[in-house]
């Protein structure tokens, strides 16, 4: 057997969109505070600063990395999942690599869990790695990289990983 593949990737919130839309929000909490002072407490207003500091903070450090190796698939929405979520062939039904929306299936990025179509931990784009597991549950992770990590899958599918499992 050839040297083993694997495939990684960290993908960051790095659309320019969503900074925009936190400039925007932000600008408008600052003017709102500054052009009527009065109407807000000095607890509120550092409040407010300091939610909206947060919400910029998480936004920067937010990343998803996705490890496929020949012991399976690790996944990690930092810092929601201070440790990675380990996937094994063996727990893995069948994978494949697919478009989606991400609006409409999952209701937005990050982590979603909603609109019964199973998990989904993606930052942006529209194409991603789906697992369904054993358990009938399904994942999706979303990637940048979805030539290579159909590469990748194709590896382990075509030399014995995941024995069984449909690619």
């Amino acid at each position: 057997m050839e040297a083993q593949k694997i495939f990684r990737e960290t993908q960051k919130f790095t659309q320019w969109w969503l900074w925009l839309l936190l400039a925007v929000i932000c600008t408008v909490t600052v003017l709102n505070f500054t052009s009527t002072p009065e109407a807000f407490s000095t607890a509120e207003i550092i409040f407010g600063i300091i939610i909206l500091a947060l919400i910029a903070i998480l936004i920067f450090i937010a990343r998803l990395e996705t490890i496929i190796d020949e012991q399976g698939i690790r996944a990690r929405f930092f810092p929601f999942h201070i440790n990675f979520r380990y996937f094994p062939w063996r727990s893995i039904k069948k994978i494949n690599v697919r478009t989606y929306a991400p609006l409409q299936e999952y209701g937005g990025w990050g982590i979603r869990g909603f609109f019964g179509r199973g998990k989904a931990y993606n930052i942006k784009g529209n194409k991603g790695i789906q697992l369904l597991l054993n358990d009938e549950k399904h994942l999706l992770i979303g990637t940048q990289k979805p030539q290579e990590a159909e590469n990748v899958l194709n590896y382990y599918t075509n030399n014995g990983f995941p024995t069984g499992n449909q690619l």
